[in-house]
């Protein structure tokens, strides 16, 4: 195996971890916004009920 390719073989490694990474962030903030969406709608359902 080259130099070459061998660097390659490692960027390329990379850029898999980084996009896996990111995607994980992504999905955890998507999560966490539906978390505080329903939070919200429960507060508003209270409300309601309270008037």
């Amino acid at each position: 195996m080259t130099k070459k390719n061998r660097e390659e073989k490692a960027k390329s490694r990379e850029a898999r971890a980084n996009h896996r990474e990111e995607k994980a962030k992504s999905l955890e903030a998507r999560a966490n916004h539906r978390e505080k969406q329903a939070k919200n709608r429960e507060k508003q359902a209270k409300n309601r009920e309270e008037n």
